[in-house]
């Protein structure tokens, strides 16, 4: 097959519904999250002339609404011969008198030091790189200069800041750099850095103030397996420094990575991350022409105990069909709920223990069982685990199953064609997975282990 049959290749069975993804080629970390003239925009790591990473420019697609995505011509490519000439990598975007203003990391090469680059844009969609570019060319000389990347820009006291991505003698570090103009750019402070236990390098870094709060997402490297954990603390503004009182995985499932928040007009803080991972050898849309996708956007929020709340937009409600409903039901062995079946659901149930050992949720479950993502409580380890082992092609290759702990017995579960995506404890504990079912595997069951469970209600909508 060539590659302009495989451009055509759209409707295949794991192109997801609601979901940002490519029209076609490689996807990964999205950039450039901005509300813009009533309209959200995502930026996206993007090669367009294969599956795989390589040469990565800047995909650009907006939104009315965070669900139905519109295709935009690409917002920068790679320059020959220059600093920007073996990709435009991840970077921010910031709403400024002159239009948009996207700042990325140019990579000119193997081995070579990465710099932070500028481009602008009066519309929105067609945008110009500056002649001063790299703006940022290099770190403090204690930190990587080959390890530099990720910018995150926002205003802070009048002036232009930005969070960048390094690390010095093996231990993950957060950069900040000031500006008045976007061009010229000098050295602020140290915002954090690892004590050797949170990563080797800090990728994608985002630093925002929530509920009176200030939070620090990384992308680290270094700790074991693909992860974002967010540091919880209080800014000191005056040195530009965070002092972290704790920190928390943002999600605990294996397709998570890259994560990025921007605020909304109406006040909230939206996240999304690519959900896809660097360790798949099995990538089961490849045939059909394009790789990768985004997470629901999840608005961010504190539990009223001090958690992290990760909950899917509120816009999404909007999109349910006619839903199917259940509750006080015995649960013993597997129940298969009859019309509540589909490739693209929202879910939202609460379980009780009664006898119980084990019991939890079936989704995209084949009529003889033979397939099926499934998502358990047990009872005795206080744990939720999902179980991606039997959920289609390349199912689970290296990681088949993840869990969590996790404190009530309550649901929220996003299908998606080739996604799942796990909200427990009110939003604190998400698992997010890719997985690859036949498409007549769409139905969806409960099941009790050791004894009889109690459902108190279930609910499931398709999503349209």
């Amino acid at each position: 097959m060539g590659w302009s049959e495989l451009r055509g290749t759209l409707d295949d069975p794991y192109r997801p519904v609601y979901h940002a993804a490519p029209p076609c080629g490689w996807m990964n970390d999205p950039n450039g999250l901005i509300q813009f003239r009533g309209r959200y925009h995502l930026f996206y790591q993007y090669n367009p002339r294969g599956t795989h990473c390589a040469d990565c420019c800047w995909g650009h697609m907006d939104s009315a609404d965070l669900l139905h995505w519109r295709h935009l011509p690409i917002a920068v490519w790679p320059g020959p011969g220059g600093y920007d000439a073996a990709g435009c990598w991840s970077g921010s975007a910031l709403d400024t008198p002159g239009g948009i203003a996207l700042l990325y990391t140019g990579f000119s090469g193997q081995g070579r030091a990465q710099g932070q680059c500028l481009a602008t844009s009066p519309d929105g969609v067609r945008f110009t790189k500056s002649l001063s570019n790299p703006v940022i060319p290099s770190p403090p000389v204690d930190f990587s200069p080959l390890d530099f990347r990720d910018p995150k820009l926002r205003r802070e006291d009048g002036r232009y800041v930005v969070v960048t991505g390094s690390h010095r003698e093996g231990k993950g570090a957060a950069l900040q750099f000031v500006s008045d103009d976007l061009l010229h750019w000098r050295f602020f402070s140290v915002l954090a850095e690892s004590d050797g236990s949170t990563g080797t390098m800090w990728e994608c870094p985002d630093f925002f103030e929530l509920d009176g709060r200030h939070v620090l997402v990384v992308s680290p490297m270094g700790m074991g397996r693909a992860r974002n954990i967010a540091f919880i603390g209080t800014y000191e503004r005056d040195r530009g420094r965070l002092r972290p009182e704790h920190w928390v995985d943002l999600d605990l499932g294996w397709d998570f990575y890259a994560a990025q928040t921007f605020p909304t007009n109406d006040g909230r803080r939206i996240l999304i991350a690519w959900m896809d991972n660097w360790g798949s050898k099995a990538r089961p849309t490849e045939p059909h022409g394009w790789v990768g996708c985004m997470t629901v956007p999840r608005e961010l929020s504190f539990l009223p105990d001090g958690r992290l709340r990760s909950w899917p937009v509120r816009e999404l409600e909007r999109a349910r069909g006619e839903g199917l409903r259940a509750s006080d039901l015995a649960v013993a062995g597997t129940a298969e709920l009859e019309g509540a079946g589909g490739e693209a659901l929202d879910i939202e149930l609460d379980l009780d223990w009664g006898s119980a050992r084990r019991m939890g949720l079936d989704v995209r479950r084949s009529p003889d069982g033979s397939e099926r993502f499934r998502i358990e409580f047990d009872r005795e380890a206080c744990t939720i685990r999902c179980d991606r082992s039997r959920s289609g092609a390349g199912a689970g290759e290296l990681w088949p199953e993840s869990s969590a702990r996790c404190e009530t017995t309550s649901l929220r579960v996003l299908v998606d064609r080739s996604s799942v995506e796990v909200f427990a404890d009110g939003g604190a504990v998400v698992l997010s997975h890719r997985c690859y079912p036949q498409p007549g595997s769409d139905g969806v069951a409960l099941f009790a282990e050791g004894g009889e469970a109690l459902l108190k209600r279930f609910a499931c909508w398709p999503i349209s």
